[in-house]
């Protein structure tokens, strides 16, 4: 059976690849997940010293190491994803870094690439390791990588005329992005209804809003009378 890691291990590779500035994609993801996996098993915590890829970076804060080793522990995440960035971007691993980069496992585990994935586990064989992993996991769910851009859609604006645009917005970049695939129509099920129940909040916001108002013309009434009005 494949490997089915938890949210946890997703979820900091999308981080990771924020933090380099990089777009989430499949590949990349299911990368760094491999990555993850070979560093701390799959039983999870791979935060608990907020050193994802078990990073040997000086500064972030770190004070100390993992006992007899050099890996560092970083006092919060975002220290730990910034030492991360900082290893990656060292000098020492430009095809692993425009492998994630161009979210291409094929680079990644090209000859020049596996010899970059060596020097970072320290193992002539970590990268042929990384790269059974890759291929023993199960595919990664698109909701960690089908997120259209804010910077590209803009926040969801108030009013029925600026909602409608919004929408064509996103549908545009659905169609460009995903090319009416499988992962595409399931988005768009899912945004219908998600439209849907936005509008019923809609409609039940303006129905609250009217008896509002209506409970303030009679609290004001029975102010006035009470003040002899």
């Amino acid at each position: 059976m494949p490997i089915a890691p938890s949210a946890e291990y997703y979820e900091t590779a999308v981080a990771i690849l924020r933090t380099c500035g990089f777009r989430p994609g499949a590949e990349n993801i299911q990368v760094l997940v491999a990555m993850e996996g070979q560093e701390h098993g799959w039983d999870g915590g791979i935060m608990s010293y907020n050193n994802p890829l078990d990073v040997e970076e000086p500064g972030f804060g770190s004070t100390e190491t993992l006992p007899d080793s050099a890996v560092r522990k970083y006092p919060t995440p975002e220290d730990g994803l910034k030492a991360t960035e900082a290893t990656l971007r060292d000098g020492r691993y430009p095809v692993l870094l425009a492998g994630l980069a161009q979210n291409n496992a094929g680079l990644v585990f090209s000859p020049a690439g596996r010899a970059e994935l060596n020097v970072w586990g320290g193992d002539s064989r970590y990268g042929d390791e990384i790269a059974a992993v890759f291929a023993d996991l199960q595919a990664v769910p698109a909701t960690y990588y089908l997120t259209p851009p804010v910077s590209a859609l803009g926040p969801p604006p108030a009013g029925n005329t600026a909602s409608a645009l919004w929408w064509a917005r996103l549908e545009a970049w659905m169609q460009a992005e995903l090319h009416g695939s499988a992962d595409a129509q399931a988005m768009h099920a899912l945004l219908v209804t998600l439209q849907e129940q936005v509008q019923k909040l809609g409609s039940q916001v303006r129905d609250l809003e009217e008896a509002n108002a209506a409970l303030t013309k009679r609290l004001a009434l029975i102010a006035r009378v009470a003040a002899g009005g």
